[in-house]
């Protein structure tokens, strides 16, 4: 319609100037048919500018400017090259060809409504009547699409945690911009997750992305996804979202949403392992203070629950066995009772217990430390952690010290120059060694009934 107004123009004036017995030269310009451009991709605006071989010739030497520019939909000028100007002169029908090439700026996708929105690039000649023309054309933008990487599981377990895998790509034949991240975001029930993509620490400066094209998609990972525990079984559907706040204007956001059902498994019941870690493996002294530290881990696939019991007791023994000679440290409830430790733990999660804690004085010897789950006696899981060796080795220091022996005693005498003494658990009976007719001897008090055994 343009180039048809224009000719009609030319032809209008071409007849004003006839009419007044003028010989004026003609000149009109067309422009080549653009193609749709993508934002921020080069294109080219072509032509050529014709003489009317019925008017007077331009003569060589004699200027005639071409301005070529690019129009925004609402008619704001976005691009401009600098004037071309033609020396050469124009006569006898004569043709002069011109090719230019432009960038569409980035700013422009902000522009974009619908496939109908058009820019506009303009022709206009200074000489030879003045002609101008136009050419109306759409722009590309990028389409990113999302879907599933089946290697993310389709059975889950409730109060576990996946990994969730999913493949990105641009179906369009734009780019987006260089180093502009968007966020991707997954949710199940009203638990929400988002990262941001690509990783920024891990992507090339300047690099146009996502990747044109399907057979190069993208990869992105929630590497620890949490799947609630309180879920219900109705919401068993992970919704994914690319740019899921709209940074990159696209042609269509509609496939940027896709899902990912899921089933949801009965799962193994809790179970802890634990560790434990002392402050060093060395000979104490009775009486010095001892840093120890436990983990437990949760290392089944459910959390634990309200009736899941795992009373620990953490001890020093001298074999791998906890029995009535073993000295307990501490006792531990890490069940899912109300004022246990344990309540809700989920896979993989852990607790850390660290103390410090005075040494007895009436045990010697070297020592293993265990951790007995007094829930689980007589089964496989009773001894969540067992020293390999013993990790400690502990000397008294008791001496000269019977104080519970009474001044009275007939005995006395043995206790004079006595030492390393040491009690069984509930104090009744005393052991210690004594000089007795100028040799070390062991002897064994019975604070019960007096009696001292050699």
């Amino acid at each position: 319609m343009n180039k048809f107004l224009n000719r009609i123009f030319f032809i209008s004036f071409l007849l004003v100037a006839q009419l007044h017995g003028q010989s004026v030269p003609v000149l009109t310009v067309e422009l080549d048919n653009i193609d749709s451009v993508p934002v921020g991709g080069g294109f080219s605006v072509s032509g050529r500018i014709l003489h009317d071989a019925n008017s007077s010739s331009i003569t060589a030497g004699t200027p005639v400017l071409l301005d070529l520019f690019i129009n925004d939909p609402s008619g704001n000028r976005v691009r401009t090259n600098p004037t071309i100007t033609f020396f050469t002169g124009f006569s006898g029908g004569g043709v002069q060809t011109f090719t230019q090439s432009f960038t569409m700026p980035w700013t422009e996708d902000d522009k974009w409504v619908n496939p109908q929105t058009n820019w506009t690039a303009h022709a206009q000649v200074t000489g030879g009547g003045n002609p101008s023309t136009s050419d109306t054309f759409g722009l590309n933008l990028p389409d990113l699409q999302g879907s599933i990487d089946p290697r993310t599981p389709s059975s889950v377990q409730l109060g576990s945690y996946i990994t969730l895998r999913g493949r990105l790509s641009n179906v369009g034949v734009a780019s987006s911009e260089p180093q502009r991240f968007f966020r991707i975001t997954a949710s199940i029930g009203t638990h929400s997750e988002s990262i941001v993509f690509p990783d920024a620490n891990n992507f090339p400066a300047n690099t146009s992305w996502p990747i044109v094209g399907n057979a190069q998609d993208l990869n992105f990972t929630f590497q620890e996804f949490l799947i609630p525990q309180n879920l219900s079984a109705t919401e068993n559907v992970i919704n994914i979202t690319v740019d899921s706040t709209n940074i990159i204007p696209e042609t269509n956001d509609g496939n940027n949403r896709f899902t990912h059902p899921v089933d949801f498994a009965s799962g193994v019941a809790a179970n802890l392992e634990a560790f434990v870690i002392v402050d060093s493996e060395r000979v104490y002294q009775g009486l010095d203070p001892l840093k120890l530290k436990l983990i437990v881990r949760n290392i089944e696939s459910l959390p634990i629950a309200a009736t899941d019991r795992f009373a620990f007791s953490i001890a020093l023994s001298k074999d791998d066995i906890l029995d009535d000679s073993d000295f307990v440290l501490r006792e531990i409830d890490f069940g899912g009772g109300a004022n246990a430790l344990g309540a809700g733990l989920l896979p993989n999660e852990s607790i850390t217990i660290d103390w410090i804690q005075m040494l007895p004085d009436n045990f010697e010897g070297d020592y293993y430390i265990l951790v007995s789950n007094n829930s689980a006696v007589n089964t496989p899981n009773q001894y969540p952690y067992k020293s390999k060796s013993p990790e400690i080795s502990i000397r008294s220091q008791n001496s000269n010290e019977l104080s519970l022996v009474s001044e009275k005693d007939p005995n006395k005498f043995l206790f004079q120059n006595s030492g390393r003494s040491s009690t069984n658990l509930n104090g009744n009976l005393v052991a210690f060694e004594a000089f007795f007719n100028d040799v070390k001897q062991i002897f064994v008090k019975n604070l019960n009934d007096g009696n001292v055994l050699q």
